[in-house]
């Protein structure tokens, strides 16, 4: 319930939060997929225009989803958010880097911080493959359920 969880922010005395992420899987209908960024995209205007700052996250499942993943993300923005993925086997690996070049292409952002999976391993990952950014781990506490 959104009005619970604005209730919930307010009175926890955090600085903001991240936009919700609900997941999307390459053989999920495009249809659904388009369902949950809906809902992502959503729940941050909700909290924004309720005084909450929230900061932007990125979630897509491959290049068919880029087309509206990447939308009503700040262009041009200082940070972006992401779930680090299973990066287990090379497909996953590959569908994950592409995505991030093709988000900062599109969003042209400085900084991106993963959370979630193995950082060292994706920190190594994406410095092998030359993405120019600064990649952090983020350490998300205080969650609010």
């Amino acid at each position: 319930e959104p009005i619970t969880t604005l209730n919930r922010v307010s009175n926890s005395g955090i600085a903001g939060m991240l936009t919700p992420n609900f997941s999307l899987w390459v053989d999920t209908p495009i249809a659904m997929q388009i369902w949950a960024w809906y809902k992502t995209q959503w729940c941050g205007r909700f909290f924004q225009e309720n005084g909450i700052k929230v900061m932007p996250t990125l979630n897509w499942s491959d290049e068919n989803s880029y087309d509206f993943c990447f939308s009503g993300v700040p262009k041009n923005t200082k940070q972006v958010i992401v779930q680090c993925r299973n990066l287990s086997n090379d497909i996953a690996r590959k569908r994950f880097i592409k995505g991030c070049y093709e988000a900062r292409r599109r969003i042209n952002f400085e900084t991106m911080y993963i959370y979630g999976g193995n950082i060292s391993s994706t920190k190594e990952f994406f410095e092998k493959n030359n993405f120019q950014t600064t990649i952090r781990g983020l350490k998300v506490r205080g969650v609010v359920t």
